[in-house]
């Protein structure tokens, strides 16, 4: 016989003080003759004592199954993973009870429910043992995946179809059989240590940023806070996992299938096809590192980088293999003792803070500054996308107009560039909007004038923007004379496309990339057109 609290299955109301801590739910509730109506429990931990307890009596080896449910009088409302639903006297409700599910009186006066617990025989549902339980989580993740990458592709698929257009080669599979080249790359003979330790590196990169626009997908959502107090099996989780960084690379993986099969045509093909199972096995611990925020993982896996290159370098096979073996299992051991080092960090952070003094430094920076550079470091991989690209580009066209010894190409070059710029950093205005959005509520609340977001925004952006044109025209306005007024008014102007591409971004809905794409190049003619008088 066991003892359960009536449980809500969100890790939102564990933290608000809904239901009992996992660590609580054993020692919480003290036994009481069950009757026709519940009575609440004595509360030890501080919490409000509203909690009913039952009793339960259960087989040898009994576990959780389904709920089965009728509504007697008044009127609940019950929620079963994302989906309310208004039950009233006389509707009845069944579901499984693994998934996420909670319930409330939504009745002026009282409502009566029978409830219906129903416990599976020892095996579990559909399977026995641990292999029933990875198969229902797996199910369940798969599930939050599809329906979160769905909604993913739909708001972002011209940016995906344009990455895919501006590889050269075929149209949306070239990027990936270049993928494949530089997979056989890695592992061919020639380049050398460093060349093989940097195509190493390469991949990881490549891997980790595949991976880090999927990682809300790949990470379950609020539901895997209601597994963590499950007494799931920690292989078990990790085989979840690595569930969905294989379905997540799918189409990495078609390009691995191709490298695999050139390599295995090549001289020592068996060496080299362990070395490239490596090269897979360490792109995947950089992707867990990358998606569980466990840096001292990429340490390992930089190491395990570096045991590879010797290894392909090594003179003797045993001492090949042995590398090869090496850096496998060094990556494997650092990413098995991650979750331990990360524990005993956060106790030293802890332990160090309890004994620091703490610094006030709201003065130094304007409030609503360190609130957007929080919204972007929220969101670090679309940031960091879009304001790395603007600044590679400035220093890629300033190299090329270096190249051009200021010609007449070199005007029109350096306009297009801000017009690029522009697009690209006028995406954030959506992401702070968004940020603004959820927090409406709250902003409404404080005594801030009209547009104050709006124009805080805008005016961000441009000291953002600031940076990219800097390096982008900083070396051009050294040959001084009538070139740096033409300079200075490309960086107003600049400044202005920034400002005018606020409107389409946030309101242009599904056209909002045509439109901003026209604006760009309207603006672009327009200044040549200035430029050429």
């Amino acid at each position: 016989m066991r003892w359960w609290s009536t449980r809500c299955l969100k890790t939102s109301d564990v933290n608000a003080g809904l239901c009992p801590a996992p660590r609580q739910r054993r020692r919480l509730w003290k036994p009481f003759v069950w009757g026709s109506r519940g009575r609440l429990a004595p509360c030890g931990c501080g919490q409000s004592p509203r909690f009913k307890a039952f009793q339960f009596l259960e087989q040898p080896g009994d576990r959780s199954g389904g709920v089965s449910g009728l509504v007697l009088a008044g009127r609940i409302m019950l929620t079963v993973e994302d989906r309310d639903m208004l039950l009233e006297a006389g509707d009845s409700f069944r579901f499984v009870s693994l998934r996420p599910h909670r319930f409330m009186n939504a009745h002026d006066g009282e409502s009566r429910v029978l409830w219906v617990n129903c416990a599976m025989p020892a095996g579990g549902l559909r399977g026995s043992g641990e292999s029933g339980m990875y198969g229902r989580l797996a199910r369940l993740r798969l599930r939050w995946y599809a329906r979160v990458g769905r909604d993913l592709l739909a708001r972002y698929w011209q940016w995906a179809l344009l990455a895919t257009l501006l590889v050269p080669g075929a149209p949306i599979v070239a990027p990936f059989l270049r993928f494949a080249e530089l997979l056989g790359m890695a592992v061919a003979p020639g380049p050398g240590m460093a060349g093989h330790a940097l195509l190493a590196v390469v991949i990881d990169l490549v891997a980790v940023l595949w991976v880090l626009p999927q990682r809300r997908a790949l990470l379950g959502g609020a539901f895997m806070g209601y597994v963590a107090t499950l007494p799931v099996p920690r292989h078990v989780r990790l085989g979840v996992g690595a569930t969905m960084l294989v379905v997540a690379n799918g189409p990495l993986l078609l390009a691995a299938g191709l490298a695999a099969a050139r390599i295995a045509s090549q001289a020592e093909g068996m060496y080299l096809a362990g070395c490239f199972l490596v090269v897979l096995g360490l792109a995947g611990v950089a992707q867990y590192a990358a998606l569980s925020r466990r840096l001292v993982v990429l340490g390992g896996v930089g190491i395990g980088d570096l045991l590879l290159a010797a290894g392909l370098d090594a003179p003797s096979a045993p001492g090949r293999w042995g590398l090869a073996g090496a850096a496998l299992a060094c990556a494997v051991a650092v990413a098995g003792f991650g979750e331990r080092l990360a524990v005993a960090g956060g106790r030293w952070r802890r332990l160090r803070a309890g004994r620091a003094v703490v610094r006030d430094r709201a003065g130094i920076v304007v409030p609503a500054v360190r609130v957007q550079w929080g919204i972007l470091a929220d969101r670090p991989v679309l940031s960091v996308l879009r304001i790395g690209a603007a600044v590679a580009l400035a220093f890629g066209v300033a190299r090329l107009v270096a190249l051009f010894d200021f010609d007449s190409r070199a005007v029109p070059t350096l306009i297009v560039a801000v017009a690029v710029i522009g697009l690209l950093l006028a995406g954030l205005y959506r992401t702070l909007s968004e940020a603004h959005r959820a927090a409406a509520g709250y902003l409404a609340s404080l005594p801030l004038p009209p547009r104050y977001w709006p124009l805080r925004d805008t005016g961000f952006l441009m000291l953002v923007n600031l940076v990219p044109l800097a390096v982008l025209l900083r070396p051009q306005g050294r040959l001084g004379g009538s070139l740096l007024a033409v300079l200075a008014g490309l960086a107003v102007a600049g400044q202005a496309l920034l400002v005018l591409l606020r409107w389409p971004v946030l309101h242009g809905g599904r056209h909002r990339l045509v439109l901003s794409l026209l604006l760009a190049a309207g603006w672009s003619g327009a200044a040549m057109a200035a430029v050429s008088r």
